[in-house]
């Protein structure tokens, strides 16, 4: 007589083994999945650097400042905005607060942007760490994996620039004014950045 089929016992071996594979696997699957977050939020900060320092930082001069990070011109200025970076001014022209191409081909100077595709993303301060030198509600923004503003962070108004990300938590722990050779790993948190030099 030929067997057909598994006994109960067999069968229960077998679910206890798949049962033993599967609690080995969840986890590191789940880590996966955070870790996959994290290279897609450091990808998109390594665009938007390279989108400042390869078209913007070389198009725009500003007759006083020289060659100026995105942020607001006169316009901007007028119309009450703080003289900081702020990923805004990507999408939208410093000098009129709009989409209009002011770029002087002669020169090779002025604004030719958008340098960011719109996607109808708009900034959101999702909490007070969010202040508002980074932008206001409903500006054009760039979204981290987390769904959190990307911010560009100046201090001292130097050379010295971050992208940053407020990571899984949703609170940019990294202190806006604080230089990054300066930082420490308790500024830090769960952050997400890059940092780099423009001249």
């Amino acid at each position: 007589m030929k067997r057909r089929g598994l006994t109960l016992l067999e069968l229960v071996v077998v679910l206890v083994i798949l049962v033993a594979l599967a609690s080995l696997a969840v986890p590191l699957v789940g880590g996966l999945a955070e870790d996959s977050r994290h290279d897609v939020t450091r990808q998109s900060l390594i665009e938007i650097r390279n989108v400042i320092v390869n078209m913007y930082w070389d198009d725009m001069v500003d007759v006083v400042r020289g060659k100026v990070l995105p942020r607001p011109g006169a316009a901007g200025l007028s119309a009450g905005r703080p003289d900081h970076p702020q990923l805004r001014y990507l999408f939208v022209n410093p000098n009129s607060e709009d989409t209009i191409r002011d770029f002087d081909p002669a020169y090779r100077r002025g604004w030719r942007g958008p340098y960011l595709m719109n996607t109808g993303v708009k900034f959101v301060a999702l909490n007070a760490s969010y202040i508002e030198e980074y932008g206001l509600a409903d500006d054009p923004a760039v979204l981290d994996a987390w769904g959190n503003s990307i911010v560009i962070q100046n201090p001292g108004g130097t050379y010295d620039v971050r992208l940053v990300s407020a990571g899984p938590d949703g609170t940019l722990n990294i202190p806006h004014n604080k230089a990054t050779v300066a930082l420490d790993d308790a500024d830090k948190g769960d952050d997400v950045w890059i940092a780099f030099e423009v001249r």
